[in-house]
């Protein structure tokens, strides 16, 4: 097995271990908090990134608009990616709920 897809399958196992594997129909996501996520790979480049749902109705619909920040192989450890890809999920959580609660502001300015 060469570096990528020890990556891909070490990060896949940990991801699922920490977020779970949740299912829509046949497709499978990883949800932490009020949205859903996937882990992309980009074996061209060797790289992965996390692709984000803004909330679940984007999730039933396979909607992940948001991409995260790409993580080469060449760049970093399995681990270092691992907790860089964690810190970015988790984050994104507070990201989110700063989006709703400045549209709750926005809308009753209206």
């Amino acid at each position: 097995m060469n570096k990528y897809y020890s990556y891909k399958n070490f990060l896949e196992k940990k991801l699922v271990s920490k977020y779970g594997i949740h299912k829509i129909g046949d497709k499978e996501y990883m949800k932490f908090s009020n949205f859903g996520f996937l882990l992309h790979a980009f074996p061209d480049v060797q790289a992965f990134c996390i692709e984000y749902s803004d909330n679940m109705e984007q999730v039933k619909q396979w909607i992940f608009p948001e991409d995260g920040e790409l993580f080469y192989v060449s760049d970093m450890t399995k681990s270092e990616i691992l907790n860089s890809m964690i810190k970015e999920i988790e984050d994104n959580v507070d990201l989110s709920e700063d989006r709703i609660e400045q549209t709750m502001i926005d809308y009753k300015r209206l």
